[in-house]
């Protein structure tokens, strides 16, 4: 009987709370913000999507907003939600449509880094789950136009010693699957774990490992010197075909104080790694030695809010300070600048601060402020990255007559749509 009464209960506790949740969505009815031109083109605002959270109307909800209008957290049904909050949910645009289209193949597939679209292969690789005995990678295949799938099995060199593996992309060229991934090992002396970055190249038809690349840079450690490699996947489309792949060095040496070990960072440089030739390059200093308020920029200092778009041969790349921006552009095969812009102020645009860029093809996006205060009263700019020429200035408002709402929202994100 005590169970049946606890069963009861329970029941009773679901239903309630489901009730709610659709009756707080329901009643309680949030405010609605749109993304709204300024000046120039329409067009160019239709990529924009800002990120944030509402914290008015005694609420914390997590937001988007659009040209279209916003989007809150719980306006759809609970067990979208739930089911929403994926590992690679950030990409979802992306992920949505290869689903639509490859439900199958898709099943199952958790890390989007490891995914490759290209125009006639979908290709996934699979890492060994944590300490198996050997360590070896998972790769399955899908010709797009036959629909004819394969699954290889790859083991790694001297893979009884590795601990776990991270896969950063999947390109393919030619015949053969291009695999980067850092597996971490335990060094032989001191027990350490010691990690180093490889790309991985199988054959397509066979799965056979042709040949493994290890990406190390040139630079001569001294003692208690050491590099730490940054991967960037500087597109939106994470599973997009390249040639290239970009990478950040950092050099730094470690010294022993009373407070424990602290590291001092001693350069900072871009590097980028060919999947064709299979060499690692640096990005070199004439190209990337741009002026920002009139103060020279040591190319081994990149700034941390550096933003990097990858199209084809092509790198753009937008330096951001907090009143003022610089744009630069150049190409991968030659080693050649392409084009660099001034220096675009904040102030020019009526806005105190810049806070982030993205940059796509010929264009760079940018998420300004008109106040010092964090987050508050958003604007958005494009830039023709060639020429600096302001394209689009947007600000988010409010639809309908109550603008103390605006006051209650945080905008902090920029993302581009696909």
């Amino acid at each position: 009987m005590k169970r049946y009464w606890l069963s009861l209960l329970i029941g009773v506790l679901i239903i309630t709370g489901l009730g709610m949740y659709y009756t707080a969505n329901a009643i309680n009815t949030l405010p609605d913000f749109v993304l709204e031109k300024v000046t120039g083109k329409e067009e160019e605002g239709k990529s924009i999507l800002l990120g944030g959270r509402y914290e008015g109307r005694l609420k914390s909800i997590e937001m988007s907003v659009d040209q279209a209008g916003s989007t809150y957290v719980g306006s759809h049904p609970l067990f979208d939600d739930i089911l929403n909050r994926e590992f690679y949910n950030y990409y979802k645009v992306e992920t949505d449509a290869l689903i639509n289209n490859y439900k199958g193949f898709m099943r199952g597939k958790g890390d989007i880094t490891a995914l490759l679209n290209h125009n006639d292969y979908l290709i996934y690789a699979d890492v060994s789950s944590y300490r198996e005995k050997n360590a070896y990678i998972q790769i399955t295949t899908l010709e797009k136009q036959s629909g004819v799938g394969k699954k290889f099995k790859v083991d790694i060199p001297d893979g009884e010693s590795i601990r776990w593996i991270s896969v950063h992309d999947v390109q393919l060229t030619d015949s053969e699957i291009h695999i980067l991934a850092n597996p971490s090992r335990m060094g032989p002396n001191n027990g350490k774990q010691v990690i180093r970055y490889y790309d991985y190249v199988v054959n397509l038809e066979s799965g056979a490992l042709v040949r493994t690349v290890q990406l190390e840079v040139p630079v001569k450690l001294g003692s208690n010197e050491r590099l730490e490699y940054s991967f960037y996947h500087p597109n939106d489309n994470v599973t997009q075909q390249e040639q290239y792949f970009m990478l950040q060095v950092r050099h730094s040496r470690g010294t022993d104080n009373n407070n424990g070990r602290s590291s001092t960072l001693l350069s900072r440089q871009l590097w980028y790694y060919s999947y064709q030739s299979q060499k690692i390059l640096p990005i070199k200093e004439s190209l990337v030695h741009w002026n920002n308020e009139n103060r020279a920029t040591d190319p081994e200092q990149l700034d941390d809010y550096s933003t990097l778009t990858l199209e084809d041969n092509k790198v753009s790349g937008a330096n951001v300070e907090e009143s003022s921006l610089s744009l630069w552009a150049f190409n991968l095969d030659t080693g050649q600048a392409l084009k660099r812009t001034g220096t675009i102020y904040a102030k020019d645009y009526d806005a105190v601060k810049f806070h982030s860029a993205r940059t796509r093809g010929d264009k760079v996006y940018v998420l300004a402020y008109k106040w010092k205060d964090p987050w508050v009263d958003p604007i958005v700019l494009v830039f023709d990255i060639h020429n600096g020429t302001l394209l689009y200035k947007g600000e988010v408002t409010e639809k309908g007559s109550n603008s103390k709402d605006k006051n209650d929202l945080n905008i902090y994100a920029l993302h581009l749509k696909s």
